[in-house]
């Protein structure tokens, strides 16, 4: 909290703490990236959401909890772009399956579904005055969808990138199928945080009604 010229207490904008250092993080990421292209196309994408997020705030605010999720999933894609998915220092977690691949790539397509959904939830809810269980459906279609939309726009981006620079954006690892498993683990992610979510708003409303 901060005091303005008359004394009265001022609420700083979260959302402006969180833009200015997810853009400090990725200078530090942007500094001898894996691919200079790839860590772009990644970080560009994310600019464009901040940016969204910026010029419709007086008109649509989130909530705390949501800009934290929206903030924490943004910055997982600057890891990966900066170490590339499969070099991405994540060996504890990779050794319990040992499959031979990274599996930071579908952390963060699984976190897509996980922490956006609330955001998405949110905006719904109070956009459409909406809150039976379509509140919590809607999400995971849109999410779905949003996965699928980002699946192919991967594809029409790597038919124009140099070879380098495609296999480390597409981040397939060999896997004829990854694409599938990426919009999977993201629809799983939403499914689970708003069944989650679902089961807390019953216990809760049924706590403040016993």
């Amino acid at each position: 909290m901060v005091r303005d010229n008359l004394g009265k207490k001022k609420e700083l904008n979260l959302l402006y703490i969180y833009s200015a250092a997810w853009f400090f993080f990725a200078l530090i990421t942007g500094i001898n990236p894996k691919n200079r292209l790839a860590w772009f196309l990644e970080a560009i994408v994310m600019v464009a959401l901040i940016f969204i997020l910026l010029l419709t705030q007086k008109k649509f605010r989130f909530s705390k909890l949501s800009y934290t999720l929206i903030f924490i999933y943004i910055s997982m894609p600057l890891i990966a772009a900066h170490y590339s998915y499969e070099n991405v220092p994540l060996d504890w977690f990779n050794n319990l399956f040992d499959t031979g691949r990274n599996y930071f790539d579908r952390i963060v397509h699984f976190s897509f579904g996980l922490l956006l959904a609330i955001p998405i939830r949110e905006f719904f809810i109070r956009t459409t005055k909406i809150k039976n269980l379509w509140s919590y459906t809607v999400p995971v279609l849109i999410l779905f969808g949003a996965s699928a939309i980002y699946e192919i726009f991967e594809w029409a981006v790597m038919v124009y990138l140099p070879e380098k620079a495609s296999f480390v954006f597409l981040a397939a690892q060999g896997d004829i199928w990854d694409s599938q498993k990426d919009m999977s683990l993201a629809g799983i992610g939403a499914v689970v945080i708003m069944s989650l979510t679902l089961i807390f708003n019953k216990v809760k409303l049924r706590f403040n009604h016993g």
